[in-house]
């Protein structure tokens, strides 16, 4: 969803004409403009913002300034901010870069970054980018990539940073290379000549000596605390008593001066503060709204004549917001009083900005306001738009926040809620919620006449749908599925995710012409909704049919075409795009075209890892795993399978589908390993027994069971394992071919064909292998001939290579090395480190840390560690460096 851009952020405050001059802290920031960094670094209340924008308007330097606060945690907003102040001096900076960053959830990525720093070289003339109030950030990836450009800026860019604390980011290193220039609280606090010339000349009071000398002694020469006490000075008769007990540290200190500014002000003015100081930022017909009267502009302008904590955010002063201080310190006051008062001002708040079409604003207030039924219908409105571009963390804070109770009565939030459930796989919290908008609704409408009353059945009914197996059957599914899409109006944002698993049982009925046309339906209708994420998943379903049919070439085609769909007016990847990689790699694997087969492999992998898609990190894994075991790497290809494996433990939930690749990819490996025994235990623990010889079942994994047979059998004809698998099998190409699941029919064939030469059935095993053969050949399928070994090699051989083209690939495929891997000898080691360990070492010699590796690797931090130890292991060393130096040594 995106967001207008705030003109105020980028507005440098003005310089006050009753600033006490510093001419020696001006030449320093003028001269640290020559360093990388400028850092100043102090307490709230040092006079930090006061100090730049002082700078600024002494300096000749071209300056350009960004006022940070907690909304800018999003890395997408920060940048886009950041971009838009340089534009203030450059304005045809960052087009292409700020265009990404406008696509909704698109992760900040290095390549983005290395974009930014080239257009940053483009720019030849000097200037210096403040960011201030730099504290509120709080952001890992921020600080990561400030760091980023902090060792890669141009001489001609200094960054100038304001901060209360220091940033996270290691300023050792920058200080150690003399980019770095620092100003703290020891610099920007008052001596006591300065304190002098502040309550003298500046606020006319005439102090003495001792009373300067006491301010001194008690201050320290805090800028806000002076501040504070100047006002508290004002009218005070006996300046000298009041010094006297002036004392403490500085919270007691700030408590009693606000305590005491606030006593002394007017009663309408104390009121005005204390109600705006709800607001983070703030206007006079705003502050005419929460406080109740007409009197805010001219209340305005006299605190800013007066110098009263008050910052102006634009050059009309039309703006503002408290200095941060203040503001926390009004809060405090604010929290003392009747919470009844504070939440009716959050309501009158909201109803501003709902008037305002600031709608989020609105909902924010309504929330803290514990007006509930208002931010209900605010969230009911913009459910659809927030959930459309994928912004469920947001409604989900929002929705945590509002009471259960209320919640359950209100069939919308009961609709978000379910969706969100259903996307972390809590069904039963799913059915929960969906039980109570459903009881809600048909009390209030029982027959479903009106159309809010059919928009809430119709999402019920579509996640009803959607509800995994152990909560609905097929007939619920078709029924919920069609009541849906009758409920639903043509044009609703996500009526096509009824066709969802609409296209999925008619696809696994073997009825593909029904089960394409819902499915291409509901893709059609979303497009025309501009929901772009559900269209790509759709086509994404439309490119698993085709496999299940065996059509891959018409499966290509589908997942090229959900990889195009991208963000509007942008060019970004939607999430979904890792899946249809993936998928794609895995056609290209079938083909035994690796290189490229692993290249779109891990393409899918990087966008569901910027996306934090976990299924799409799991896919990949597996499929990496199949494709390490084809080059002969059975080590790497246990690793992938166990960092799969890993990441399905810390988040449990995984598709069904997605379960039963994983236990016939371990299955294969355990295979590869010459163990069938231990792989029909390992089958037997997933609850797939072989003595169930009567389930002939198309799940991958049963299939995978059937494989296992065979193989613990295949040395001994008369075997009962072979008898089990046969029966199996038998079962299975029966329902495949009737069906129409060609491409499954062809491994079941290549199967029956081991069987029958196992139990020396010559002819009925080359009869299976050239039926397979005859449907392979149309979509050049290799590997599905290739991954079964030997023995489907001599039956290919008995057929002959002058058979036709097509067996002569397949065989030549057979007779074609394996690409070379780095042997223990060529490593110098006794026990060689696997493909993983190697790409693991590599970013050991990096300057990442842990969690960056895992991050690359897209691995658990639990799973790059044990890489860790083992690579430690193998090359006897006990430290991240000791392995460096030792790999350098062996030269890998």
């Amino acid at each position: 969803m995106s967001e207008q851009m705030l003109a105020t952020k980028l507005y440098i405050p003005p310089p006050r004409s009753s600033l006490v001059p510093r001419p020696h802290l001006l030449e320093r920031m003028e001269s640290a403009a020559a360093r990388v960094l400028t850092l100043v670094s102090a307490p709230a209340g040092f006079g930090k913002t006061t100090l730049l924008s002082g700078w600024v308007s002494s300096s000749s330097r071209r300056i350009c300034w960004l006022s940070l606060d907690r909304a800018d945690n999003d890395p997408a907003r920060f940048f886009a901010y950041l971009i838009a102040t340089i534009r203030t001096i450059e304005p045809d900076f960052g087009t292409e870069i700020l265009n990404l960053l406008q696509a909704q959830k698109t992760s900040l990525n290095e390549s983005m970054l290395m974009s930014l720093v080239n257009d940053l070289a483009a720019i030849h003339e000097p200037f210096s980018l403040v960011l201030d109030d730099y504290h509120v950030i709080e952001s890992d990836v921020i600080d990561d990539a400030i760091h980023f450009l902090l060792e890669n800026l141009p001489p001609t860019i200094n960054l100038v940073i304001s901060s209360r604390t220091d940033p996270n980011f290691p300023l050792a290193r920058l200080r150690a290379s003399g980019a770095l220039s620092e100003l703290r609280a020891s610099d920007l606090k008052f001596n006591k000549d300065e304190i002098g010339v502040f309550f003298n000349d500046v606020m006319g009071l005439m102090l003495q000596e001792k009373d300067l000398q006491a301010l001194w002694d008690r201050t320290e020469g805090w800028v806000a605390s002076l501040q504070l006490a100047a006002l508290s000075l004002q009218g005070t008769k006996d300046i000298s008593a009041f010094l006297a007990d002036f004392s403490g540290d500085h919270h007691y200190v700030i408590d009693y001066l606000v305590d005491e500014v606030m006593t002394q002000l007017p009663d309408e003015t104390r009121t005005f503060l204390l109600r705006t100081s709800i607001l983070e930022r703030f206007c006079a017909p705003l502050c005419d709204a929460v406080v109740g009267n007409s009197k805010s502009k001219e209340i305005l302008q006299r605190l800013d004549d007066a110098n009263f904590f008050l910052i102006p955010l634009d050059d009309r002063r039309l703006w503002y917001r408290f200095h941060h201080l203040f503001a926390d310190f009004l809060h405090q006051l604010l929290r003392q009083g009747e919470l009844e008062e504070v939440k009716a001002l959050h309501r009158r708040a909201a109803g501003w900005f709902k008037e305002q079409q600031l709608e989020i604003e609105a909902v924010e207030h309504a929330i803290k306001g514990e007006d509930y039924p208002f931010a209900a219908q605010l969230i009911e409105n913009l459910g659809p738009e927030l959930m459309m571009a994928s912004e469920f963390d947001l409604l989900s804070r929002w929705l945590g926040s509002i009471p259960e109770s209320f919640v359950e009565t209100w069939p919308w939030l009961c609709i978000i809620n379910a969706w969100m459930y259903q996307r972390w796989a809590q069904m039963d919290v799913v059915v929960k919620y969906l039980d109570h908008a459903e009881a809600v609704v048909l009390q209030d409408d029982p027959e479903e006449k009106k159309e809010s009353t059919r928009i809430v059945m119709g999402q019920v009914c579509t996640i009803r749908s959607l509800l995994p197996p152990g909560y609905t059957d097929m007939a619920s599914v078709i029924s919920n599925a069609n009541r849906a899409l009758e409920l639903l109006p043509e044009n609703y944002f996500n009526r096509g995710a009824a066709a969802i698993p609409l296209g999925r049982i008619y696809r696994e009925q073997g009825a593909f012409i029904k089960a394409l046309s819902s499915l291409n339906d509901g893709y059609q209708a979303s497009l025309k909704a501009h929901n772009r994420i559900l269209a790509q998943a759709l086509m994404l379903d439309i490119g698993r049919t085709f496999v299940r049919q065996g059509k891959l070439h018409q499966a290509v085609g589908a997942l090229r075409d959900a990889m195009g769909i991208k963000y509007l007016e942008t060019n970004i990847e939607i999430p979904y795009a890792g899946t249809a990689g993936i998928m794609l790699g895995e056609i290209l694997y079938e083909r035994n075209d690796l290189e490229a087969a692993e290249a779109e492999i891990r393409k899918g992998m990087a966008i569901g890892e910027e996306n934090l898609v976990v299924e799409t990190a799991v896919r990949g894994h597996l499929a990496l795993s199949r494709l390490m075991l084809a080059n002969g790497n059975l080590e790497s290809a246990n690793d992938e399978w166990n960092d799969a494996l890993q990441i399905s433990q810390e988040f449990p939930g995984l598709e069904g589908e997605t379960c039963e690749v994983m236990i016939a990819t371990r299955t294969r490996l355990l295979l590869a390993e010459n163990q069938p025994v231990h792989a029909l235990d390992y089958l037997a623990l997933q609850g797939l027994h072989s003595a169930n010889s009567q389930d002939g079942s198309l799940t991958i994994d049963q299939i995978a069971l059937t494989r296992a047979l065979l193989h613990a059998g295949r040395d001994d004809p008369s075997s009962e394992f072979l008898s089990r698998a046969e029966s199996k099998l038998n079962d299975q190409l029966e329902k495949s071919r009737s069906a129409g699941f060609d491409g499954t029919t062809v491994a079941l064939l290549t199967l029956m064909a081991q069987l029958q030469y196992a139990q020396t059935n010559v002819d009925e095993a080359v009869e299976a292998a050239t039926a397979a053969l005859k449907l392979a050949e149309p979509e050049n399928m290799i590997r599905v001939f290739l991954d079964e070994g030997d023995l489907v090699r001599e039956l290919l051989q008995l057929i002959g290579r002058s058979s036709g083209g097509y067996i002569r690939r397949v065989l030549d495929a057979f007779d074609t090395p394996l690409m070379a891997k780095p042997s223990w000898r060529e490593q110098g080691l006794l026990d060689p480190l696997s493909e993983r360990e190697l790409e693991v070492l590599h970013m050991l010699a990096t300057d990442l840390s842990g969690p960056d590796i895992a991050k690359e690797l897209i691995v658990s931090l639990n799973t790059m560690r044990t890489h860790t130890k083992r690579i430690y292991s193998k090359l006897g060393v006990n430290s991240r460096r000791e392995a460096v130096r030792r790999a350098k040594e062996l030269s890998l």
